[in-house]
């Protein structure tokens, strides 16, 4: 059948049965004249509501457009010429730029949030917090039919470096709570503190943000942290690495070494020795004879440290000969010892508190003999700091009696050999 412009057809079609005819289907179309405007011709156009889809020439219409679309005019026209109509406006919807369109980051939020946006708007891009957006904004730009957004490339969130809290930082300039990618930082310490670098500076690696020096301030060494060192006097607290300062110990402390030295490990710093100056134990009461059971005791006042135990050294001589030296560590809950004497025989013995801090000073009992005007007839006892040169001229006093005595004893055997030379005629030499 063949549709004549301006001519409306109707075409009813209806099925019969053994049963009887059924239900008519109809079809209806209606052809324009050929001088007439079609409006769904018309692209983005919204046609709901609308009395009409043919115009005449001349005839308007109001422009309203479907979602994500813009009218570019309030009303078209249909216009006519020599051989066919048309609207004075071929395009009066422009598509809208769509959110969609975007290719950006995940996080990425735009303010304010829509599915389209109007040609010439601005938009504000947003990220979580700790992060900042590749563009601050984006734009849709107005084109001829389709509206564009003025970025190509994909924009993202980048991660920026939080506030520094290492430890020792006692100021940032400028402060904030994060800070921006090739953003730099002025970093002031705390007391007790030195500064690596003044200046920190953030910067991204494959997978994540971090600080070029992640630890801008070191603890300095803190000369207070030192037991038994003497501060008075000192000019300065703390100390930088490789700094070194004389030691200088309190009373009841010693001095194991002149000078000590602040030295650097990673991101702490300490001393080279941490115990330059030992502590000193008090005896209250020293080491002597108790009820002459031959059992040595001994009690400690101590106060410069832990007491770890006790170190006990014992001297036995005999007739000016040493004949045996014997050494003893005891727990501090052990203060006696038992001495396993023998008539004519001498005894020293030492004994020393030993406390985390090193040795203290030694006590001296001594038995036998070498007695001290005002002592006892069975034992003296002697407090004194005990040197390790005391031990040492102990014995070369015994020594030197053995070799005196023997010297002695040569010369009058010499003597009695030139007598009998003298009688008898016969000389002999004595060895030495």
């Amino acid at each position: 059948m063949e549709l004549k412009h301006g001519t409306n057809y109707t075409v009813t079609l209806q099925g019969f049965t053994s049963a009887g005819p059924g239900e008519p289907a109809v079809w209806t179309h209606e052809t324009p004249i050929a001088d007439q405007c079609l409006l769904s011709q018309i692209n983005g156009i919204n046609r709901t509501g609308v009395e009409q889809e043919y115009y005449d020439p001349f005839e308007s219409v109001t422009v309203r457009c479907m979602e994500g679309y813009s009218a570019t005019r309030e009303t078209i026209s249909c216009l006519r010429n020599a051989m066919f109509t048309a609207w004075s406006n071929s395009v009066p919807c422009t598509e809208q730029c769509k959110k969609s369109d975007l290719s950006r980051d995940p996080n990425v939020q735009l303010v304010p949030p829509q599915d389209y946006y109007p040609p010439n708007t601005e938009v504000s891009v947003r990220c979580p917090l700790g992060y900042k957006p590749s563009r601050d904004t984006i734009t849709c730009k107005s084109a001829q039919d389709k509206n564009v957004w003025d970025v190509t490339v994909p924009f993202r969130c980048v991660e920026q470096c939080a506030k520094p809290t290492g430890p020792g930082i006692n100021s940032l300039s400028p402060n904030k709570d994060f800070y921006d990618l090739g953003e730099s930082v002025t970093v002031t310490c705390a007391p007790g503190y030195q500064s690596v670098s003044d200046v920190i500076r953030c910067r991204k690696n494959k997978t994540h943000s971090y600080w070029n020096v992640p630890d801008p301030c070191i603890d300095q060494c803190l000369l207070s942290q030192i037991n038994g060192i003497n501060r008075t006097g000192v000019e300065q607290e703390y100390y930088d690495p490789e700094e070194s300062v004389t030691v200088r110990c309190m009373e009841g402390y010693s001095a194991m070494r002149v000078t000590i030295k602040c030295m650097r490990n990673g991101a702490s710093t300490s001393w080279d020795n941490r115990v330059p100056c030992t502590g000193k134990t008090d005896f209250t009461q020293y080491p002597s004879i108790i009820n002459n059971n031959n059992t040595l005791k001994w009690r400690l006042s101590e106060t410069h440290g832990v007491l770890t135990g006790y170190q006990l050294n014992m001297l036995v001589w005999k007739e000016n000969t040493v004949i045996e030296e014997e050494s003893h560590q005891f727990p501090p809950n052990v203060t006696e010892y038992r001495i396993p004497m023998e008539a004519d025989t001498n005894y020293m013995v030492t004994v020393r508190g030993l406390t985390a801090a090193g040795p203290g000073e030694a006590s001296v009992w001594i038995s036998g003999n070498l007695k001290a005007a005002g002592a006892s007839d069975s034992y003296f006892q002697v407090s004194l700091v005990l040197k390790p040169l005391f031990l040492i001229i102990l014995i070369l006093v015994v020594l030197c009696f053995t070799v005196k005595e023997k010297w002695e004893q040569n010369r009058t055997g010499e003597k009695r050999c030139r007598r009998e030379t003298e009688r008898g005629g016969r000389m002999e030499m004595v060895s030495l």
